[in-house]
């Protein structure tokens, strides 16, 4: 049996583990991407001044949104870092949903609990594309 080839499963369970694994994978990509949006157009800048004294670096900045998320400096992303940024957005999140974001951005080999950082770049666009600032 093999679904590429319009097969199917024959196995009714295999199925519905197999679509309810896509499901929360992507439900956890796009509550990632909408935090990560949230954090790039400012809703977060009030609370972090007041957490760290100062706002996000420039907003529309994946890279100040990937600091606000990594705000140790390791270079990684945790599931802490998760539930902190969405506190920040006046949200909150259990470990279960923090897991399942890092899981949606996760590559093969990385550890499920520490992403690296990077990985969140190829997640959204720039807000504002370079050659439209000139």
């Amino acid at each position: 049996q093999d679904p590429t080839r319009g097969e199917g499963f024959r196995d009714k369970a295999a199925a519905k583990a197999a679509s309810d694994a896509l499901r929360e994978f992507h439900l956890g990509r796009r509550r990632f991407k909408a935090m990560l949006l949230a954090v790039m157009v400012g809703y977060a800048d009030q609370a972090l001044a007041r957490e760290r004294g100062a706002g996000t670096a420039q907003l529309g900045s994946r890279r100040a949104a990937m600091d606000v998320f990594d705000s140790d400096n390791n270079g990684y992303v945790t599931t802490e870092d998760i539930k902190r940024v969405a506190r920040l957005l006046g949200d909150e999140l259990d470990e279960a949903a923090a897991r399942q974001m890092l899981r949606s951005v996760a590559r093969p080999g990385d550890d499920v609990l520490k992403v690296p950082k990077e990985r969140l770049r190829h997640m959204l666009p720039p807000l504002y594309p370079a050659h439209s600032l000139r």
